[in-house]
């Protein structure tokens, strides 16, 4: 769970980064974190839906303020992630195709190149 945590305290601490390099643990740990928070937050969205439909309502407000938050931090996380696998980060803007998602999650699987 502390890596869980640390990996997003890193995408967050370097919130504007895009030079340098994230290994795939760091990368996966980050999505993986946001991944659960997700999660959790419509666990707790349906569990306050039911007792208020507004307390519910509140939950997806914060939960959506949460989102962008997060949205700078993981395009540069996984910019990061690209420069570590040896690719330019321009390739992200692949991601907004449809196509180009899949090649994009690929080269973001891909091991560290020197």
């Amino acid at each position: 769970m502390n890596i869980l945590v640390e990996s997003v305290k890193d995408a967050f601490r370097k919130y504007f980064v895009i030079d340098g390099r994230a290994t795939r643990p760091q990368y996966w740990y980050y999505v993986l974190a946001l991944f659960l928070i997700g999660i959790a937050a419509g666990i707790v969205a349906a569990v306050f839906g039911k007792i208020a439909a507004i307390l519910g309502a509140l939950v997806w407000i914060v939960f959506f303020l949460w989102e962008l938050a997060v949205i700078i931090p993981s395009i540069t996380v996984a910019v990061r992630r690209l420069h570590d696998a040896g690719f330019s980060g321009w390739w992200l803007l692949l991601s907004l195709t449809g196509i180009g998602g899949i090649v994009v999650l690929v080269m973001l699987c891909l091991p560290t190149k020197n």
